[in-house]
């Protein structure tokens, strides 16, 4: 993931004109931090925040492809509208405004600008400042999904679930975890966030539950759910464990 580099900016002898307007926000965005440049996002940390499904994940990766292409950041909403705007409206003979999906890219803007109005949270995953919602001490220390998937499996043993095990890393059809308790058997998706877990979550987890062959369906968090993800578990019959679950789990 790259950052400002203002030495890069100052030697560009392109016209002010022709640079994209989120290199302009350099200036404004250190004001803003206090010299200090935040964390940025990326592209999986947009997907997450607007729910957005596979159709538009390619042109996303495309514009943080340009955006990384021009040495720039992106931290918040108003920077991922600049950038879409930007490509949407510049000259075909740039290769990355070629590549996106027009029609897809100015859907994603509208996302993006009702995302800005409504203050949806745009959290780094990796910033270490993050604020989780309902993270107790003993899941601090996680830092990779394949971590909380193990502080998953020895939450359910602590909790008198038998027969757990993990599913391979690719290929696993939606399903993180195998487990069993009072003969129900369960097909469990985990998902360490850093903002709510969408409604894709339930139908890939409800649609593993199928391919397991077991009674019940279940996505474990440490943060919260959307309010599509809770309204398609309850249709679904697809049971939800968000972080304040967790913490009931560990006492």
């Amino acid at each position: 993931m790259s950052i400002f580099d203002k030495d890069d900016i100052v030697a560009s002898n392109k016209p002010e004109k022709d640079v994209p307007p989120i290199i302009q926000l350099y200036e404004s965005i250190k004001a803003e931090n206090g010299g200090v440049f935040p964390i940025p996002v990326d592209a999986d940390d947009v997907i997450r925040a607007l729910d957005l499904d596979k159709s538009y994940h390619d042109d996303v990766r495309i514009i943080f492809g340009f955006v990384e292409s021009q040495k720039c950041m992106i931290t918040k909403w108003k920077d991922m509208e600049e950038t879409c705007f930007y490509l949407l409206e510049t000259n075909t003979d740039n290769k990355w405004a070629k590549a996106i999906d027009k029609k897809k890219t100015n859907d994603l803007l509208l996302k993006v600008r009702r995302a800005e109005l409504l203050n949806v949270p745009l959290i780094p995953r990796d910033s270490i400042d993050i604020e989780r919602s309902y993270i107790n001490s003993d899941i601090n220390g996680i830092r990779t999904g394949e971590e909380f998937e193990q502080y998953c499996a020895s939450l359910l043993e602590k909790n008198g679930y038998i027969r757990i095990n993990t599913t391979p890393g690719s290929g696993d059809h939606g399903v993180d975890i195998l487990a069993e308790k009072d003969t129900i058997t369960y097909a469990i998706q985990c998902k360490y966030y850093s903002s709510p877990v969408g409604n894709s979550a339930v139908q890939e987890v409800y649609t593993g539950k199928g391919f397991y062959h077991r009674d019940i369906a279940i996505v474990m968090t440490n943060n919260t759910f959307t309010k599509q993800a809770k309204e398609e578990a309850e249709a679904l019959g697809v049971k939800l464990w968000d972080g304040e679950v967790l913490e009931r789990f560990e006492h």
